[in-house]
């Protein structure tokens, strides 16, 4: 099969880390270089927006990745690139012979459009994964677009296959559908640097890990109170590690000062025992997380929640707030625990048992491995999609 994948504001070879790149750049890569593997030619389209890069860059062995300038050769933001779709649109048409190919994936809503703007002039199978909903993005932010909400509806009704990455998301998708999606679950797999070599011992003093953006939709408020909380147990020896963030998380002294005078405030009764190192890459995180009690995903909503399952590849319990993706990512009181969103002491007390309670931390980060080992596996997700494709093509 020839597969064109299209990610609009996620370059897959951008730096993890820099602007606009996480979790979908690293899908996009992953699931398209073991896609490669099972002897398919697999393309990808993306914003032209470094003038550093070249039009053609190369992933894998032989993934072409086309950048489209759509007329603004640089970096734009996300939220701006919706009125570039129908530029982006005319430039790939001339940039590639988009009638070549058999299966046309788009990733979040913005690829979605160009999507469809292709199967309806080239009658190409369109198949979607979202990444996030916007109908859900609203209500946890109470931040409203009509447009994506709009778009979202009509390419989640009209695409020939949807996939959700958990059962969760494929619920919510046919609520807003009212059941008018053909939905598919196929989970999202794990780098192989996060994959335990070895055994892993649980760290004489306690060392808790956050990775992720530093805003309230994450939780780090949450983290912050709960950690506070937890300290008041008695141990003086453990400490908050708090990977993640960008250059416009922090201020003018660099690495790493908070930006925000909110972050600077909630940090300052815990600060002694908190590490804020940055953005780090995956390898450094891997590294980091073999040294950890557990990790910590507090966020507000995860349509997936990909650090939860590289933290159990790691072969880390994980806590993680009872939301979205996370309910089926971490399995409660096996691969970790899960806490009522947005409950700080809840948080506390999870921490305090996989701190306390070895036997049972050790236990839960054997499973952890074993399920990463069986569902965030790429290989296996790449045959999984393969089916569907095939499917769509008979």
């Amino acid at each position: 099969m020839k597969i064109l994948f299209i990610s609009v504001h996620g370059d897959p070879l951008a730096r993890l880390g820099s602007a606009q790149a996480g979790g979908q750049n690293n899908y996009v890569k992953q699931i398209t270089e073991a896609l490669e593997q099972l002897g398919h030619q697999v393309d990808v389209a993306t914003h032209w927006n470094n003038k550093k890069n070249r039009h053609v860059g190369h992933a894998g062995s032989n993934i072409n990745v086309y950048r489209i300038a759509a007329g603004e050769h640089r970096f734009v933001k996300k939220d701006l690139l919706y009125d570039l779709l129908p530029r982006f649109f005319a430039e790939l048409e001339e940039s590639i012979d988009l009638k070549s190919y058999d299966v046309i994936h788009t990733n979040y809503w913005l690829s979605g459009l160009v999507g469809l703007m292709i199967r309806d002039k080239y009658r190409k199978p369109l198949v979607h994964t979202s990444h996030s909903l916007g109908a859900v993005k609203a209500k946890v932010t109470g931040e409203k677009n009509a447009v994506r909400l709009a778009a979202e509806y009509k390419i989640l009704q009209t695409a020939d296959r949807v996939i959700a990455t958990t059962n969760d998301e494929k619920k919510k998708i046919l609520k807003m559908t009212a059941g008018n999606s053909k939905v598919s679950v196929v989970s999202i797999g794990v780098n192989e640097a996060f994959l335990l070599k070895g055994e892993r011992r649980v760290p004489e003093h306690t060392r808790f890990m956050f990775t992720g953006r530093l805003n309230q939709a994450k939780g780090i408020f949450v983290l912050l109170e709960a950690w506070a909380e937890y300290l008041e147990k008695g141990d003086k020896e453990a400490r908050l590690i708090i990977a993640g963030g960008g250059p416009e998380d922090f201020n003018e002294q660099g690495c790493c000062v908070p930006r925000s005078a909110k972050l600077r405030s909630a940090l300052d009764p815990v600060k002694d025992t908190v590490d804020i190192i940055g953005p780090k890459s995956q390898m450094e995180l891997a590294e980091l997380y073999r040294d950890c009690t557990a990790l910590i995903v507090p966020s507000f909503y995860e349509s997936f929640g990909m650090v939860a399952s590289e933290g159990q590849a790691s072969g880390l319990p994980v806590i993680a707030s009872r939301v979205g993706g996370l309910k089926d990512v971490v399995s409660d009181h096996e691969t970790g625990l899960l806490f009522k969103n947005k409950n700080a002491a809840a948080l506390a007390d999870c921490m305090h048992k996989l701190a306390t309670d070895r036997e049972l931390n050790l236990k839960m980060g054997q499973a952890a491995v074993q399920r990463a080992l069986s569902v965030f596996n790429w290989q296996q997700i790449s045959i999984e999609l393969e089916k569907i494709y095939g499917q769509l093509l008979e």
